[in-house]
């Protein structure tokens, strides 16, 4: 037991990190919310709008 709360992580003790690189973090920032979505070609010859009237 006495080993299981000695392991814990202290805010005393807890890691900090530093930005170096800011380009690439704000790039990374404006990345984060970026999706790609692949349709198979069959998918998108298939895909067929309703019409309209």
């Amino acid at each position: 037991m006495a080993a299981r709360t000695k392991s814990k992580v202290t805010l005393k003790y807890k890691t900090k990190y530093r930005v170096r690189n800011w380009a690439a973090y704000e790039e990374s920032l404006r990345r984060r919310g970026d999706i790609t979505i692949w349709f198979a070609a069959a998918a998108v010859r298939s895909w067929n709008a309703r019409p309209t009237g």
